[in-house]
């Protein structure tokens, strides 16, 4: 088995590259079909 390490400087990128709200989508910890954060964008 192959240990993966993460690539936490991601979310830096992310957030550079206009994505600011990207940390929002993990506060509920329900990153499925039924996010709440979905239903608020839309």
């Amino acid at each position: 088995m192959e240990t993966v390490a993460p690539y936490k400087e991601i979310i830096d990128v992310i957030k550079a590259s206009g994505g600011d709200a990207f940390k929002r989508c993990f506060q509920c910890g329900l990153c499925d079909t039924v996010c709440p954060w979905n239903r608020v964008r839309s």
